[in-house]
């Protein structure tokens, strides 16, 4: 948990000075993470961009940064934002020093790793990867990126070992580790083992004038299909319930006495509710969720 207070006083911070990452998400080309469960940047939508992006290679480079929040050096936030030699010239004004120092007051002046599951991390998070990107750009790579997950489109080695070497140079300027046990190559034709078309079209067909028992059997079964997927290696299925439900619900336009019945109506069996099993999944997968939502 980071402290209250700080968290607060970040918080006031971000806002405050919202038109900084405003600026540079608008301009990003290539996160797909950026757009914060906006519900006109759905599933489908960010999975159209990230499409466009891939076109024109044979091959897919998938690359990971091993442990990015609990590794993310605080004081590389203004190396990333402002070049290392210039943060290091100025070392405590400006909107980057500032961030540094408020992100680092949240974990009790630790500048190793960020708190995660919130929704402040994950903003600094993605302004940071974002002038990742920005360095990126500046030679001409054009590729997918999720938060700290990367495919490039590529067909000739040649390419793939310029993007790695530039790669790995802004990693180690920036203390950053690429996890090696994740990096690898698919080759044309692509299977997508992370697909979640089905996951995001899985409660299209119930409405507002759905019944509040059948509202709950399609979300219970929608639970039970998240745990199958992401045992059989869907990466992050588990995680998507919430955002599916959400947007569901929202996009419907469920009203909130109905939403409460759906989630708090006890099983005339069982007298467990919905509720209740989402809290037990979401203890059993990673209490962080709970935090984060």
């Amino acid at each position: 948990m980071p402290n209250l207070y700080s968290y607060m006083a970040l918080n006031y911070f971000i806002c405050d000075n919202k038109q900084e990452f405003v600026d540079i998400f608008s301009n990003n080309k290539f996160s797909t993470s950026k757009f914060f469960n906006q519900l006109n940047f759905d599933y489908r939508t960010t999975q159209e961009i990230k499409e466009t992006l891939l076109y024109g290679g044979t091959k897919k480079l998938n690359l990971d940064l091993s442990n990015f929040y609990h590794t993310l050096y605080t004081h590389s936030i203004p190396w990333m934002i402002v070049g290392k030699e210039q943060a290091k010239k100025n070392r405590k004004s400006g909107f980057a020093n500032h961030l540094d120092k408020f992100t680092t007051l949240c974990q009790y002046d630790e500048t190793h790793g960020i708190p995660t599951g919130n929704l402040l991390s994950r903003i600094i998070a993605e302004l940071y990867m974002c002038y990742f990107d920005k360095r990126m750009e500046k030679k001409n790579f054009i590729y997918s990126r999720y938060v700290d997950d990367f495919i490039f489109p590529f067909s000739l080695e040649t390419t793939k070992e310029e993007f790695l070497k530039e790669f790995n140079a802004i990693c180690r300027e920036h203390n950053l580790i690429v996890n090696d046990t994740k990096t690898s190559v698919d080759i044309f034709p692509f299977r997508d083992g992370a697909n979640k078309s089905d996951l995001f079209a899985y409660l299209e067909n119930l409405n507002s004038k759905t019944t509040v028992n059948r509202w709950i059997r399609e979300i219970n079964g929608f639970i039970d299909y998240c745990i199958d997927q992401e045992s059989s290696g869907n990466k992050g299925a588990i995680k998507a319930l919430f955002t599916v439900m959400r947007n569901a619900l929202k996009n419907k336009k469920i009203k909130k006495r109905t939403i409460n019945e759906i989630f708090t109506q006890r099983n005339p069996i069982t007298r467990f509710n919905l509720f209740e099993r989402i809290l037990d999944v979401s203890l059993m997968e990673r209490p962080s969720i709970i935090m984060c939502k």
